[in-house]
């Protein structure tokens, strides 16, 4: 379901109701020892539970008080404006959000002024600061229409990354080896990046195989590793 709604609405104003259906899921069909797990790792991710993305889903809601609560703490953080750029730190992801505005605690701190402040993963209150894309917008417009970004929430090279590190994780179970081949794999892409666009350029050769060098698939059969060799370019 997540995938299919990530593909059919890719702007960044959908990030934060993407990571809350992905959150809604876990509670509904996982146990709570597997919800333990898997909120672990969906907090290491956590980066659309910022208050940023998250005013940017409420701006694009179709409910005109939901993009309303949005325009008045947008407004209120630009009557405090900042100076310099803001660190980005990810927040505390609340794993009981039933909205996009409750997936991180957003409050008026006294110690900061009585100013909008979110609960960041190290228990610290950092300032809530406006998103990049709204700043020196007219904010008032929304009120009437939902926010329409193009920006994609996922591009082509997070998907890369993706399939990189699923891909090394597929192959070995260790940690280190996982690393390597990531690593060796994203090298190879860069030096062969703008200067190898056709397949004719390699060959694959079948060359003696080192023990150490076997891997195995799912279904357990021996998978040798062939070598690339180029007939083109020298990488030395």
């Amino acid at each position: 379901k997540t995938y299919l709604q990530i593909k059919t609405h890719n702007s960044i104003s959908y990030g934060a109701r993407h990571l809350l259906t992905e959150i809604m899921a876990i509670r509904e069909h996982c146990t709570a020892e597997e919800q333990k797990i898997l909120f672990k790792c969906v907090q290491t991710n956590a980066f659309y539970a910022h208050p940023e993305t998250i005013f940017l889903a409420m701006l694009a809601d179709e409910r005109w008080w939901v993009r309303a609560q949005a325009i008045e703490m947008i407004l209120e953080i630009r009557s405090h404006p900042t100076r310099g750029v803001r660190v980005f730190l990810k927040p505390l992801l609340n794993t009981k959000a039933k909205e996009v505005w409750e997936l991180c605690t957003i409050k008026r701190r006294k110690e900061l002024s009585r100013r909008l402040c979110y609960l960041t993963e190290n228990q610290g209150w950092k300032l809530v600061t406006e998103p990049p894309v709204t700043i020196g917008t007219d904010i008032e417009q929304w009120r009437e229409r939902p926010l329409v970004l193009n920006y994609p929430c996922h591009s082509q090279t997070v998907e890369l990354a993706v399939q990189t590190t699923s891909k090394s994780v597929k192959n070995s179970t260790d940690y280190e080896r996982q690393l390597g081949k990531a690593f060796s794999t994203v090298d190879c892409r860069a030096r062969l990046s703008g200067r190898v666009t056709r397949k004719r350029n390699f060959s694959m050769i079948s060359t003696e195989v080192d023990p150490r060098d076997k891997i195995f698939d799912p279904r357990d059969r021996i998978v040798t590793r062939k070598v690339m060799k180029r007939e083109m370019f020298d990488f030395a």
